[in-house]
């Protein structure tokens, strides 16, 4: 096991004392992967954080009597193809809210690696939310694309736990899929201006988070959050992640992200089977066969009662 050594990583650790937070190369559970991203030496990043923290930052909403938290598990596979660089998704988790942010490719372009911006986006916001409470997950993120350095462009979906609600907003292409009792109450919409070119946040972009889509639904124990990038929602239908919710109960929401994640991944590598983004091109007046390969960033939230 190797240990993370991103900035956004270490900064939840030191607010959240019983987090862990690993790697698991390869050569630790090698049926996790596809066999052909084997060869080019994948990885997945897991972390589990649970609600029993104490800490001036980590504060308990108390609406109705309601005390609510996540229970998250995370699974992040790149690109075969920008191993070297780390990919290009971010994301960050604590107890109350969590984020996932996918930098913009097209960057690559003009010699710029854009997961220095969604990282540096993820950072902040999580920073900010420390600050101004996770009732104010939308603005923390406006603080935090203001305060990036980085230059670049991401979609964001960012949801924080408001007493007995999940309030935030999500820009671009991530979703989140809420499920309860095995059934989704709740799914984001796709943000695009034209097919593959979604809402983004950053340099000369003139999108701005209020043109996002806000998020503010009830929440009940028990409820499970899906957090993804495109690579998980151009690539699984919302049957296939069902499939895997209807076994959460049964193991750790880590569990769940690395299933979901490891589904993906192999449905992206295949040419056979039309998924989403395949039939959402022919839609479009698009031919594209087969799954996608992409940077695959899942968050799967259980939400839990501090009681």
């Amino acid at each position: 096991m190797f240990v993370v050594t991103s900035r956004a990583i270490f900064k939840s650790l030191k607010t959240n004392r019983i987090a862990k937070v690993i790697v698991l190369k390869d050569t630790i559970f090698p049926y996790v992967f596809h066999s052909s991203v084997l060869k080019r030496n994948a990885f997945a990043r897991f972390v589990s954080l649970t609600g029993s923290v104490s800490g001036e930052n980590q504060s308990i909403e108390n609406t109705n009597g309601n005390k609510l938290c996540f229970e998250t598990g995370a699974c992040y596979i790149p690109h075969f193809e920008k191993r070297q660089t780390g990919g290009e998704d971010a994301y960050f988790m604590t107890p109350k809210a969590v984020g996932v942010f996918d930098g913009v490719g097209g960057w690559a372009s003009l010699g710029i690696n854009a997961g220095l911006y969604s990282a540096r986006l993820a950072e902040l916001t999580q920073e900010k939310i420390a600050q101004l409470g996770p009732c104010e997950a939308l603005r923390a993120l406006d603080c935090a694309v203001t305060a990036n350095d980085q230059i670049g462009s991401s979609t964001a979906i960012v949801v924080g736990i408001c007493g007995d609600r999940a309030v935030g907003v999500s820009v671009g292409d991530s979703g989140l899929v809420i499920f309860r009792d095995g059934d989704i109450v709740f799914k984001t919409v796709e943000q695009q201006h034209y097919f593959n070119c979604p809402y983004q946040l950053g340099t000369d972009s003139n999108d701005a988070v209020d043109m996002g889509q806000k998020i503010d639904i009830p929440l009940r124990v028990g409820d499970i959050l899906v957090l993804g990038t495109d690579g998980l929602f151009d690539n699984l239908f919302d049957k296939d992640i069902k499939m895997a919710i209807e076994k959460t109960n049964a193991f750790h929401p880590n569990d769940c992200a690395m299933l979901l994640a490891k589904k993906a991944l192999t449905c992206s590598l295949d040419t056979k089977r039309d998924g989403p983004f395949a039939l959402n091109s022919k839609k479009a007046g698009y031919l594209f066969l087969g799954g996608k390969a992409d940077d695959i960033t899942v968050l799967v939230c259980r939400v839990e009662s501090l009681h």
